[in-house]
């Protein structure tokens, strides 16, 4: 069939039988039967559409619709929630904006003396059922404790004590007890002095040096020489912790809000000494009440006062009144451990 017969039948309603392949065909429009059309692929019948300006990106594309079905067998696929990084201080390299797992961000602790643990078990423990949460660090000073005294009779079964007992004459005597949930490792007792160092590891951070002494009212002036020396010691180690002191320091003679020996019930060079410690090792008094009569004995000291947040004296369990503190510490805490059953059942 030449061409002229092609666009005759096209052009008709007529119905005709290919001349090649025997099939019929049926003429409706001449434009599907336009021979330019078939014979061209690059040619379209909405070119006028296509030449205006104001064309759609999203209708001209064969691959995206700008419809969606209102419900559809297969669900759409969602975007991933995007996480936000935690951001790094580039001070230390910290990180800001999220709160680890196992971790506590508050911590308290109390100094306390007892003249006597175990005269005094049933009131401390009394008075640690009377806060409103147990403190997660105990310092103790003037326990009365000896090596024949077992750490389980102190009844302080949640915490990990740490003690320095006085073996060659009687009183004084300190411990250090740390929450269980905490992870912590004794550093050293001290040789020398009635001293005990103690780290915990805190998230992102050096570990925090927590120390507790006791200052016995007869020390001369190389007894607390040694003393210094030996808290110098420690904290020159762990230059990046933050350091916390406590204790009874038996230092009347000092007022720590001026920093100024105000007192002569020791000598001069015993107050200057400490003094002089305190000032070395960039270190700050918190307490700001009498905690024995009108004498502030029981401090607190810490390297670190953006962490503190508030020292109370409270009421105590010996003459000596006892030390509240509050400080913002993200320490690691042990993770729980799970037990198995082992189809074991219990009646």
């Amino acid at each position: 069939m030449d061409n002229k017969e092609y666009e005759a039948l096209a052009g008709s309603s007529l119905s005709w039988i290919c001349s090649s392949c025997g099939m019929p065909n049926f003429s409706f429009t001449s434009s599907f039967f336009e021979l330019e059309s078939l014979m061209s692929f690059d040619q379209n019948s909405f070119s006028p559409l296509k030449n205006q300006c104001h064309s759609d990106p999203i209708l001209d594309s064969p691959l995206k619709s700008p419809f969606q079905p209102k419900r559809a067998s297969t669900p759409p696929k969602r975007k991933p929630k995007k996480v936000k990084s935690p951001t790094k201080n580039k001070a230390d390299g910290t990180c800001t904006n999220i709160k680890p797992p196992h971790v506590k961000n508050s911590v308290t602790s109390l100094n306390i003396n007892f003249r006597s643990f175990l005269a005094n078990r049933d009131t401390f423990l009394n008075l640690i059922a009377s806060l409103s949460q147990p403190p997660d660090i105990i310092f103790g000073t003037e326990t009365w404790l000896t090596s024949s005294i077992l750490t389980s009779e102190l009844n302080l079964n949640d915490y990990d004590i740490y003690r320095r007992d006085r073996e060659i004459k009687g009183g004084g005597g300190i411990f250090i007890g740390i929450k269980k949930k905490f992870k912590s490792v004794l550093i050293c007792n001290g040789k020398l002095s009635e001293s005990i160092f103690v780290k915990i590891p805190v998230f992102k951070k050096p570990p925090v040096i927590v120390s507790c002494i006791y200052r016995a009212p007869d020390l001369s002036l190389d007894q607390c020489q040694n003393f210094c020396d030996e808290v110098t010691e420690v904290k020159n180690k762990f230059k990046k912790s933050d350091f916390w002191l406590a204790g009874d320091f038996n230092l009347p003679d000092i007022d720590w809000n001026s920093f100024s020996i105000t007192g002569n019930n020791y000598s001069r060079p015993i107050n200057q000494l400490f003094l002089d410690l305190i000032c070395d090792l960039g270190l700050s008094q918190t307490v700001d009440r009498p905690t024995r009569g009108n004498n502030t004995l029981d401090l607190y000291f810490t390297n670190n006062l953006d962490l503190h947040q508030k020292s109370q004296v409270i009421p105590g369990v010996s003459d000596h009144e006892a030390v509240l503190t509050e400080s913002k510490l993200f320490i690691k805490t042990k993770k729980p451990i799970r037990r198995e059953n082992f189809g074991i059942k219990l009646t």
